[in-house]
């Protein structure tokens, strides 16, 4: 069963390894510019099957009128086009 809700914490190392397996091209070499990309994140709704993290989108909002949606992965072994 997927769960899906909004994070505030997240395992670097689990937000990773979702980036690898989605194809999106992210700096995956640099675990401390991914934590950082997390913690300076205004918005992170993510997808899990039981503990697997296998989604994210991340967002850079105003609150008020602009949202900027900077990351949308989704594992590839959920995605329905192969």
């Amino acid at each position: 069963m997927i769960t899906y809700g909004k994070r505030t914490e997240l395992n670097t190392i689990d937000v990773i390894r979702l980036f690898e397996s989605s194809g999106i091209v992210r700096p995956f070499s640099q675990p401390s510019r991914i934590k950082e990309m997390i913690l300076n994140s205004d918005l992170i709704y993510t997808a899990w099957n039981e503990d697997q993290l296998i989604g994210i989108a991340r967002c850079v909002t105003d609150f008020s009128y602009c949202c900027y949606l900077s990351d949308l992965a989704v594992h590839r072994d959920w995605t329905i086009i192969k």
